[in-house]
């Protein structure tokens, strides 16, 4: 046994290895876009399975050995998975395999990865390269990112990278892979990749093909014959996965087939292998199925059906037309066009054909047409919305919206088997029928499976509906010509002509009689009419005749006719009578000995027999029922009993159906109540609401008469600020005099002396005078004036001097404490202004009350203080009764008329 190694990858990428044959023209092209100063990336496309991974990996692999254009450090990243990652989370991927790549330390991005990334870590990176050398970013499976359904970072990395394409274009490039066209991407996409070229990675030349398939004779002896060659070729037509696969199993399959050392591969060994490389690459062109849009999926079903040859425009309409497709619309016109750019058609002969033939056969293998018809209704994405909406409103009983939903989806695809056959279901449902007619007879003449059993129901209702005879026979015989054993229709069609057949009769017209019986199907009534006509003819011997038909008693009916040719020769054509008993007898061996095989289970012998009664009589007992139960194997009795039990749950359908339309009736009945009543409370809410926007008006304009009061008490606050200053200073003045007048008050005491004994005289002191004088006496002890009156024997001069002394200081200091009280006094009034401002301005009632009592209360403390400090002064005692009097029930006035 051979210990060669198969030598062919199939399904891995192949750019690190041998196997990576071809696409010169694609790395051309990405050098030639790093070459050129104003340009730094390149995107790369094409169908799945095609080979774009691999380029990547090739780029990989040899990007560091180019010089001719620059030097490149190229770093490989997969986007397959990253679709519902964030932004940061990507970045952060994508700084570790950059720093993994070029053996950096791990990058540490912080809280903040986007902009750490942008402008801090990939800046010093590429700052850090050596002179003429770029950093090359290969981003495989781009258009992961641009999905619908793609979610996370697929919003913010577009715009995101677009600053990154333009922040270092010496330095930094890019390849993009994806598996579309770039035309075929979001807006989003699109406005990143308007302004960047792009490469089609297309399927392999001839020449290249060739090289991948002879790769097995660089490694072993093993040679492949033209003719195998070619075959390949005209499988693959140059697509590298295809033919890695055909290569592979036709490798295995040579060295498997018993010889020790196999010298060539031929045609005959590719052939033998093809159905085994469809089976393996199930997944591969399930992948590649899944990426067509629905209409590429109906054409190409179409197309492949057709076989390997090419198909014209108008050929590929009539495949539609007869596959169900009732009207072209734009999307199947523009299908083959579609597939072409994709490579997977190419013009021939003005038409169309499979390029990969493997691709077309797996197609017509496993997508054939019919089973495909299910994506002519997801073909215009807006009509299966709206027939989405219309089948949830369905459910919901809403049927008018539901069959105006119905309506614009068959308007934008007409195609739309689903939406015809709701459609239908609802006209039906509300009884009209003919509108349920039209849409099903259109749906049958292209779906008639889909169609057959709701369009014989609109029939039905129609002949039920119908006021003559005529009108319903002709609405049953579109039923018959549907379904030939429609039993409801053949029930109604045979009671008509029976009908009929029975007034003819009535009337003597036995010709009429027969057409109409024989149009009822009534074979017995037919034969007995036919029986009666000969009756007429007087011939009482053919009514015997007629009898012992009827008991089949054929023996003696050939008995009979033999008596009957020779005594009534004229009666009939014995002759032929007489063929037509032998043949009954016939039949009835026949049809026994078919019943006999069909019990005995023998099915084939039971139709021979029962085929060769009914080519002789079509009616002949029950064959045509034997002969259905031989072919089918079932009873279709049973079936008539199931289709009658069906028509019975219709029936109880529909009464449910109507019920449940009164009910809904009478809620939009109670809906309609519900709203009056809610309209009549909206009309009071917008009285109420005038009502207090006419409050609302007075209450503004008392704000603005409190405004312009308020503007008014900061005046006065204002004023009495100006008059506590002006205090504050008179009681500096005073303080000033006061020293001056105890300054003076030393430097008089001469004066006083000689002034005491003129004012001796006039001196009256009480006795509590006195008092006090020897009292204060004693406190000027210390006195200079007191001790040189005691060495000179003055003591009645000492003592004036001491009372005047007192009355001085008394009045000084009476003087003093007024300028304070004053003092006080202001300073409590401008604090109660203020503080009765800010209440106002706070337009609270409650905090003007209490601060108001507040200041009354702490003006009264602080007389009790004032009072308390002046005990022995009669003048401020007087005035601060006083204030208590007035000075209180004015403040307590202007506090109401704030509050006011």
């Amino acid at each position: 046994m051979s210990l060669y190694l198969n030598p062919y990858i199939a399904g891995n990428p192949v750019g690190n290895s041998n196997a990576f044959i071809g696409r010169a023209d694609v790395v051309r092209d990405v050098l030639h876009i790093f070459a050129r100063p104003e340009e730094n990336a390149i995107v790369l496309y094409g169908q799945r399975r095609i080979g774009k991974t691999s380029v990547l990996q090739f780029l990989q692999k040899n990007l560091r050995q180019e010089t001719t254009t620059g030097h490149y450090l190229p770093i490989y990243f997969d986007l397959q998975d990253k679709a519902t990652s964030t932004l940061g989370n990507v970045l952060k991927e994508l700084a570790n395999t950059i720093a993994y790549e070029l053996d950096l330390t791990t990058p540490q991005l912080g809280d903040n990865p986007e902009h750490s990334f942008q402008h801090q870590w990939l800046p010093q990176q590429l700052a850090n390269l050596a002179k003429g050398t770029a950093l090359v970013l290969l981003f495989d499976e781009f258009d992961v990112l641009a999905a619908e359904s793609a979610k996370g970072a697929s919003a913010d990395f577009f715009p995101y990278l677009r600053q990154l394409l333009a922040s270092d274009r010496q330095r930094l490039n890019f390849v993009f892979v994806i598996g579309r066209n770039v035309d075929d991407l979001n807006t989003i996409a699109l406005s990143l990749f308007k302004s960047v070229p792009a490469r089609r990675i297309s399927l392999l030349n001839k020449t290249d093909t060739f090289d991948l398939i002879r790769l097995s004779e660089k490694t072993s002896p093993l040679r492949w014959s033209t003719a195998a060659l070619e075959r390949i070729w005209q499988l693959t037509n140059g697509h590298a996965f295809f033919t890695q696969q055909l290569c592979s199993f036709a490798w295995e399959e040579t060295y498997n087939d018993g010889k020790t050392n196999p010298e060539e591969i031929t045609a005959n060994s590719i052939d033998k292998v093809i159905e085994d490389v469809l089976s393996a690459s199930k997944n591969a062109f399930e992948w590649l199925w899944d990426g067509l849009p629905p209409a590429e999926r109906v054409v190409s079903a179409a197309l492949a059906q057709a076989g390997g040859h090419a198909v014209t425009e108008t050929e590929l309409d009539k495949l539609l037309h007869e596959s169900g497709v009732r009207i072209v619309i734009r999307e199947l016109q523009d299908a083959p066009k579609l597939l072409q750019d994709w490579d997977l058609l190419e013009p021939v002969d003005g038409g169309y054909r499979f390029k990969v033939e493997l691709l077309r056969r797996w197609i017509e293998a496993n997508k054939p047409l019919r089973r495909v018809q299910d994506e002519l209704d997801r073909i215009e994405p807006v009509a299966e919305n709206l027939f989405q909406a219309a089948h949830g409103m369905y459910r919901n009983s809403q049927l008018e919206q539901a069959e105006n939903l119905l309506n614009q989806a068959l308007g934008l695809n007409p195609n739309h088997v689903k939406a015809n056959k709701l459609l239908a279901d609802l006209l039906l449902a509300n009884g009209n029928y003919t509108d349920a007619k039209n849409v099903l007879a259109n749906l049958y003449e292209f779906q008639p499976y889909e169609a057959r059993s709701r369009l014989v129901q609109a029939y039905l209702g129609l002949a039920s509906a119908a006021q003559d005879d005529e009108e319903k026979l002709s609405y049953l015989d579109e039923i018959l010509k549907i379904d030939a054993n429609q039993p409801e229709a053949k029930k109604i069609y045979k009671a008509i002509w029976t009908k009929r057949g029975e007034g003819y009769l009535a009337d003597g017209l036995s010709t009429e009689a027969l057409a109409a019986f024989t149009n009822a199907g009534l074979n017995k009534k037919v034969a007995e009419l036919k029986q009666a006509l000969y009756e007429a003819e007087g011939k009482q011997q053919l009514q015997v005749l007629e009898t012992l038909k009827q008991e089949k008693n054929y023996t003696d009916a050939l008995a009979l006719i033999s008596q009957l040719e020779t005594s009534h020769p004229t009666l009939f054509d014995w002759q032929q009578e007489q063929r037509v008993i032998e043949q009954l007898l016939g039949l009835t061996t026949n049809y026994r000995l078919a019943i006999d095989a069909l019990t005995l289970g023998n099915n084939k012998q039971a139709q021979e027999l029962l085929l060769a009664v009914m080519g002789v009589d079509p009616e002949f007992e029950e064959a045509a029922y034997y002969l259905y139960l031989a072919v089918t194997g079932n009873d279709y009795c049973l079936l008539n009993e199931s289709l009658q039990k069906l028509d019975e749950e219709n029936k109880l359908l529909k009464t449910e159906l109507a019920n449940r339309v009164n009910l809904f009736e009478n809620e939009t009945r109670e809906l309609f109540e519900k709203n009056d009543a809610l309209a009549k409370k909206l009309a009071d809410t917008v009285g109420l609401a005038k009502k207090a926007e006419d409050r609302l008006k007075v209450a503004n304009a008392e704000l603005i008469e409190k405004s312009a009061k308020l503007k008014s008490f900061d005046k006065e606050n204002d004023k009495l600020g100006n008059k506590f200053m002006e205090s504050f200073n008179r009681n500096e003045e005073l303080s000033l005099e006061n020293q001056t007048l105890k300054n003076t008050l030393a430097n008089t005491e001469d004066i006083f002396l000689r002034q005491v004994m003129g004012l001796k005289n006039l001196l009256k002191v009480s006795e509590v005078e006195k008092d006090y004088i020897n009292s204060s006496f004693d406190a000027y002890k210390n006195n200079r004036l007191i001790e040189l009156a005691e060495e000179e024997n003055r003591k009645d001069e000492a003592e004036y001097i001491i009372d005047l002394l007192t009355q001085k200081n008394t009045k000084l200091q009476l003087i003093v404490d007024s300028k304070k009280w004053s003092f006080s006094g202001l300073f409590l009034v401008f604090i109660f202004m203020n503080m009765n401002m800010s209440a106002l301005i706070a337009d609270k009632e409650e905090i003007r009350f209490f601060a108001s009592l507040f200041l009354l209360l702490l003006v009264f403390i602080f007389h009790l203080f004032i009072a308390k400090s002046l005990k022995n002064s009669v003048i401020v005692r007087l005035m601060f009764f006083i204030n208590i009097v007035i000075m209180l029930p004015i403040l307590f006035g202007v506090s109401v008329a704030i509050i006011k």
